[in-house]
Protein backbone atom coordinates (compact mmCIF):
# COMPACT_ATOMS: atom_id res chain seq x y z
CA UNK A 1 0.00 0.00 0.00
CA UNK A 2 2.61 2.24 0.56
CA UNK A 3 4.23 1.91 -2.60
CA UNK A 4 1.02 2.18 -4.53
CA UNK A 5 0.36 6.00 -2.46
CA UNK A 6 3.87 6.75 -3.47
CA UNK A 7 3.88 6.20 -6.95
CA UNK A 8 -0.03 7.47 -7.33
CA UNK A 9 1.83 10.93 -5.07
CA UNK A 10 4.78 10.80 -7.87
CA UNK A 11 3.00 10.25 -11.27
CA UNK A 12 -0.54 12.18 -10.51
CA UNK A 13 0.84 14.32 -8.50
CA UNK A 14 -2.72 14.27 -6.40
CA UNK A 15 -1.44 16.43 -3.45
CA UNK A 16 -3.35 19.29 -2.82
CA UNK A 17 -2.25 22.73 -3.52
CA UNK A 18 -2.88 25.69 -0.90
CA UNK A 19 -6.64 25.37 -0.98
CA UNK A 20 -8.61 28.69 -2.40
CA UNK A 21 -11.40 27.89 -5.11
CA UNK A 22 -9.49 28.11 -8.02
CA UNK A 23 -7.05 25.36 -7.46
CA UNK A 24 -9.59 22.87 -6.00
CA UNK A 25 -11.55 24.09 -9.38
CA UNK A 26 -8.71 22.90 -11.53
CA UNK A 27 -8.13 19.81 -9.25
CA UNK A 28 -11.69 18.67 -9.91
CA UNK A 29 -11.16 19.31 -13.71
CA UNK A 30 -8.31 16.91 -13.89
CA UNK A 31 -9.77 14.22 -11.23
CA UNK A 32 -12.67 14.11 -13.85
CA UNK A 33 -10.23 14.39 -17.34
CA UNK A 34 -11.70 17.68 -18.24
CA UNK A 35 -8.74 18.29 -19.60
CA UNK A 36 -9.23 21.13 -21.84
CA UNK A 37 -10.86 22.94 -19.17
CA UNK A 38 -7.93 21.87 -16.43
CA UNK A 39 -5.31 23.50 -18.75
CA UNK A 40 -7.27 26.92 -19.03
CA UNK A 41 -7.47 26.56 -15.06
CA UNK A 42 -3.98 25.47 -14.13
CA UNK A 43 -3.13 28.25 -17.07
CA UNK A 44 -4.49 30.94 -14.58
CA UNK A 45 -2.88 29.62 -11.79
CA UNK A 46 0.98 29.35 -13.06
CA UNK A 47 0.46 33.15 -13.90
CA UNK A 48 -0.59 33.98 -10.17
CA UNK A 49 1.89 31.79 -8.56
CA UNK A 50 4.34 31.53 -11.28
CA UNK A 51 7.39 29.47 -8.67
CA UNK A 52 4.96 26.87 -7.74
CA UNK A 53 5.99 23.79 -9.13
CA UNK A 54 3.15 21.08 -8.55
CA UNK A 55 0.59 23.68 -10.88
CA UNK A 56 3.24 23.84 -13.65
CA UNK A 57 3.60 19.77 -13.23
CA UNK A 58 -0.59 19.68 -13.15
CA UNK A 59 -0.65 21.86 -16.27
CA UNK A 60 1.62 19.11 -17.95
CA UNK A 61 -0.67 16.89 -17.35
CA UNK A 62 -3.11 18.73 -18.76
CA UNK A 63 -1.19 19.61 -21.02
CA UNK A 64 0.08 16.50 -22.49
CA UNK A 65 -3.83 14.46 -22.62
CA UNK A 66 -4.84 16.82 -25.04
CA UNK A 67 -1.20 16.48 -27.35
CA UNK A 68 -0.03 20.03 -26.65
CA UNK A 69 2.92 18.14 -26.24
CA UNK A 70 5.76 20.96 -26.85
CA UNK A 71 4.08 22.85 -24.17
CA UNK A 72 3.45 20.21 -21.90
CA UNK A 73 7.49 19.20 -22.11
CA UNK A 74 7.86 23.07 -21.19
CA UNK A 75 5.54 22.99 -17.94
CA UNK A 76 7.19 19.57 -16.51
CA UNK A 77 10.67 20.94 -17.57
CA UNK A 78 9.48 24.31 -14.88
CA UNK A 79 8.20 21.91 -12.29
CA UNK A 80 11.99 20.26 -11.94
CA UNK A 81 13.45 23.08 -12.50
CA UNK A 82 11.40 24.09 -9.02
CA UNK A 83 12.52 21.00 -7.50
CA UNK A 84 8.93 19.26 -8.05
CA UNK A 85 8.69 15.35 -8.70
CA UNK A 86 12.08 14.85 -10.65
CA UNK A 87 11.03 11.38 -11.16
CA UNK A 88 7.63 12.28 -12.02
CA UNK A 89 8.95 15.13 -14.65
CA UNK A 90 11.94 12.27 -16.14
CA UNK A 91 9.24 10.13 -16.57
CA UNK A 92 6.70 13.04 -18.42
CA UNK A 93 9.23 14.15 -20.41
CA UNK A 94 10.51 10.12 -21.48
CA UNK A 95 7.14 9.59 -22.89
CA UNK A 96 6.44 12.85 -24.50
CA UNK A 97 9.54 12.65 -26.78
CA UNK A 98 8.71 8.70 -27.39
CA UNK A 99 5.17 10.38 -28.84
CA UNK A 100 7.53 12.95 -30.56
CA UNK A 101 9.76 10.10 -32.27
CA UNK A 102 12.69 11.89 -30.14
CA UNK A 103 14.48 8.31 -29.23
CA UNK A 104 17.90 9.73 -28.00
CA UNK A 105 16.00 12.03 -25.54
CA UNK A 106 13.35 9.72 -24.43
CA UNK A 107 16.01 7.32 -23.72
CA UNK A 108 17.93 10.05 -21.73
CA UNK A 109 15.20 10.64 -19.46
CA UNK A 110 14.14 7.33 -19.20
CA UNK A 111 18.52 6.77 -18.09
CA UNK A 112 18.10 9.49 -16.02
CA UNK A 113 14.78 8.58 -14.08
CA UNK A 114 16.19 5.26 -13.75
CA UNK A 115 19.23 6.90 -11.62
CA UNK A 116 17.84 8.25 -9.71
CA UNK A 117 15.65 5.48 -8.43
CA UNK A 118 12.41 5.14 -10.20
CA UNK A 119 11.26 1.87 -8.49
CA UNK A 120 7.24 1.20 -10.87
CA UNK A 121 9.29 -1.07 -13.62
CA UNK A 122 5.72 -1.50 -15.24
CA UNK A 123 4.86 1.92 -15.44
CA UNK A 124 7.82 1.51 -18.36
CA UNK A 125 7.81 -1.78 -19.73
CA UNK A 126 3.29 -1.76 -19.98
CA UNK A 127 3.65 2.24 -21.25
CA UNK A 128 2.27 2.38 -24.49
CA UNK A 129 4.14 5.47 -25.23
CA UNK A 130 7.46 3.67 -24.55
CA UNK A 131 6.06 0.63 -27.60
CA UNK A 132 8.94 1.60 -30.00
CA UNK A 133 11.53 1.48 -27.47
CA UNK A 134 10.90 -2.18 -26.34
CA UNK A 135 14.21 -4.17 -27.99
CA UNK A 136 16.13 -1.39 -28.04
CA UNK A 137 19.64 -2.18 -25.99
CA UNK A 138 19.29 1.04 -23.64
CA UNK A 139 15.87 0.67 -23.08
CA UNK A 140 16.25 -3.04 -22.17
CA UNK A 141 18.67 -1.68 -19.92
CA UNK A 142 16.77 0.86 -18.12
CA UNK A 143 14.16 -1.90 -17.85
CA UNK A 144 16.90 -4.10 -16.07
CA UNK A 145 17.84 -1.44 -13.19
CA UNK A 146 13.93 -0.49 -12.69
CA UNK A 147 13.42 -4.22 -11.37
CA UNK A 148 16.63 -3.75 -9.28
CA UNK A 149 15.33 -0.51 -7.78
CA UNK A 150 12.24 -2.40 -7.53
CA UNK A 151 13.00 -5.47 -5.79
CA UNK A 152 16.89 -4.24 -4.03
CA UNK A 153 16.94 -7.59 -2.19
CA UNK A 154 17.27 -9.58 -5.13
CA UNK A 155 20.76 -8.55 -5.95
CA UNK A 156 21.96 -7.29 -2.69
CA UNK A 157 24.22 -10.69 -1.55
CA UNK A 158 23.92 -9.61 1.95
CA UNK A 159 19.92 -10.54 1.33
CA UNK A 160 20.97 -13.77 -0.33
CA UNK A 161 23.40 -15.34 2.60
CA UNK A 162 20.34 -17.63 3.47
CA UNK A 163 19.47 -18.48 0.35
CA UNK A 164 21.19 -22.16 1.08
CA UNK A 165 18.38 -22.65 3.50
CA UNK A 166 15.28 -22.24 0.77
CA UNK A 167 13.86 -25.19 -0.32
CA UNK A 168 12.12 -28.16 1.05
CA UNK A 169 13.31 -30.49 3.56
CA UNK A 170 12.70 -34.04 5.56
CA UNK A 171 14.57 -33.19 8.82
CA UNK A 172 15.58 -36.34 11.28
CA UNK A 173 17.11 -35.80 14.44
CA UNK A 174 19.12 -38.54 15.94
CA UNK A 175 18.38 -40.26 13.32
CA UNK A 176 14.67 -40.38 13.78
CA UNK A 177 12.10 -38.23 11.49
CA UNK A 178 11.16 -34.64 13.07
CA UNK A 179 9.27 -33.38 10.64
CA UNK A 180 9.44 -31.54 7.19
CA UNK A 181 10.29 -27.54 6.34
CA UNK A 182 8.85 -25.99 3.19
CA UNK A 183 11.51 -22.70 3.48
CA UNK A 184 10.80 -19.85 0.50
CA UNK A 185 11.54 -16.86 -0.68
CA UNK A 186 9.55 -14.35 -0.24
CA UNK A 187 8.32 -10.68 -0.83
CA UNK A 188 10.76 -10.16 -3.10
CA UNK A 189 13.39 -11.98 -2.08
CA UNK A 190 13.78 -10.10 1.22
CA UNK A 191 12.42 -12.60 3.58
CA UNK A 192 13.25 -16.25 3.97
CA UNK A 193 9.90 -17.90 5.19
CA UNK A 194 10.00 -21.17 6.99
CA UNK A 195 6.74 -22.89 7.24
CA UNK A 196 7.59 -25.89 9.87
CA UNK A 197 5.92 -29.20 10.76
CA UNK A 198 6.68 -31.77 13.33
CA UNK A 199 6.78 -34.90 13.06
CA UNK A 200 4.35 -34.84 16.45
CA UNK A 201 1.82 -32.50 15.28
CA UNK A 202 3.22 -29.10 16.34
CA UNK A 203 3.82 -26.32 13.54
CA UNK A 204 5.44 -23.19 13.12
CA UNK A 205 6.96 -20.11 10.64
CA UNK A 206 9.57 -18.04 10.92
CA UNK A 207 10.01 -14.87 9.08
CA UNK A 208 14.14 -14.33 8.34
CA UNK A 209 15.34 -11.34 6.93
CA UNK A 210 18.64 -8.90 6.55
CA UNK A 211 17.76 -5.95 8.53
CA UNK A 212 19.91 -3.17 6.90
CA UNK A 213 19.28 -0.16 9.38
CA UNK A 214 21.07 -2.71 12.40
CA UNK A 215 23.21 -4.53 10.13
CA UNK A 216 22.46 -7.86 10.74
CA UNK A 217 19.81 -10.56 10.33
CA UNK A 218 16.96 -11.00 12.42
CA UNK A 219 14.35 -14.26 12.75
CA UNK A 220 11.37 -13.99 14.07
CA UNK A 221 9.34 -17.20 15.41
CA UNK A 222 5.98 -18.06 16.45
CA UNK A 223 4.52 -21.15 16.73
CA UNK A 224 0.94 -22.84 17.16
CA UNK A 225 1.31 -22.84 21.00
CA UNK A 226 1.57 -18.89 21.09
CA UNK A 227 5.57 -19.27 21.98
CA UNK A 228 7.15 -16.18 20.45
CA UNK A 229 10.92 -16.40 20.17
CA UNK A 230 12.84 -13.59 18.05
CA UNK A 231 16.25 -13.83 17.03
CA UNK A 232 19.36 -11.72 15.69
CA UNK A 233 22.58 -12.76 14.29
CA UNK A 234 24.59 -13.12 10.76
CA UNK A 235 26.55 -15.05 8.81
CA UNK A 236 29.96 -16.48 10.55
CA UNK A 237 32.34 -18.83 8.52
CA UNK A 238 29.64 -19.70 5.95
CA UNK A 239 27.09 -20.75 9.05
CA UNK A 240 23.88 -18.20 9.74
CA UNK A 241 24.38 -18.08 13.36
CA UNK A 242 21.29 -16.65 15.42
CA UNK A 243 21.50 -15.69 19.39
CA UNK A 244 17.97 -15.00 21.89
CA UNK A 245 17.14 -14.86 25.24
CA UNK A 246 13.56 -15.50 26.45
CA UNK A 247 11.94 -14.81 29.76
CA UNK A 248 9.56 -16.65 31.52
CA UNK A 249 6.83 -14.40 33.35
CA UNK A 250 5.93 -16.87 35.90
CA UNK A 251 9.51 -17.25 37.49
CA UNK A 252 11.49 -14.53 36.00
CA UNK A 253 14.01 -17.22 34.88
CA UNK A 254 15.97 -16.25 31.48
CA UNK A 255 16.76 -18.66 29.03
CA UNK A 256 19.54 -17.86 26.03
CA UNK A 257 19.51 -19.08 22.84
CA UNK A 258 22.34 -19.51 20.06
CA UNK A 259 20.90 -21.09 16.93
CA UNK A 260 23.15 -21.99 13.67
CA UNK A 261 22.38 -23.33 10.44
CA UNK A 262 25.08 -24.57 8.72
CA UNK A 263 25.22 -26.32 4.57
CA UNK A 264 27.03 -28.89 3.99
CA UNK A 265 28.48 -29.85 0.90
CA UNK A 266 26.09 -32.82 -0.28
CA UNK A 267 23.17 -30.18 -0.60
CA UNK A 268 21.91 -30.48 3.60
CA UNK A 269 21.96 -28.42 5.95
CA UNK A 270 22.38 -28.65 10.18
CA UNK A 271 20.30 -26.38 12.24
CA UNK A 272 21.84 -26.97 15.74
CA UNK A 273 19.66 -25.20 18.43
CA UNK A 274 21.11 -24.62 22.12
CA UNK A 275 19.76 -23.29 25.00
CA UNK A 276 21.29 -21.90 28.77
CA UNK A 277 19.88 -20.92 31.98
CA UNK A 278 23.26 -20.13 33.80
CA UNK A 279 23.94 -16.76 31.80
CA UNK A 280 25.95 -18.86 29.19
CA UNK A 281 27.97 -20.98 31.63
CA UNK A 282 26.38 -24.08 30.21
CA UNK A 283 24.65 -25.54 27.18
CA UNK A 284 22.37 -27.80 26.32
CA UNK A 285 21.10 -29.17 23.02
CA UNK A 286 17.49 -28.51 22.55
CA UNK A 287 17.25 -29.24 18.87
CA UNK A 288 19.57 -30.69 16.50
CA UNK A 289 18.31 -31.26 12.92
CA UNK A 290 19.52 -32.81 9.75
CA UNK A 291 17.79 -31.22 6.58
CA UNK A 292 17.53 -33.42 3.33
CA UNK A 293 15.76 -32.23 0.20
CA UNK A 294 12.71 -33.31 -0.07
CA UNK A 295 12.78 -34.89 -3.79
CA UNK A 296 8.92 -36.08 -3.92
Amino acid sequence: MRLLVTLLSLLLSQSALTADPESDEAAAALADARFEQAAELYSAIVRQHPDDGEAHYRLGIALMNIDRLDQAAAQFKTAGEAGYQPLGVAYRLARIRARQGNVASALEHLEKMAAGGFKAPKLVSEEQDFASLRGNDRFEAVLKILQENRFPCRNNPKNRQLDFWVGKWDVTSLSQPAGTNDVRLILGGCVVFENWESAAGTSGKSFNFYDAAEDHWRQIWVDDTGGVIEFAGGLEDGVMVYTAETHDPKSGATTMHKMSFTPNSDGSVRQLWEQSRDGGKSWTIAFDGHYAPNTN
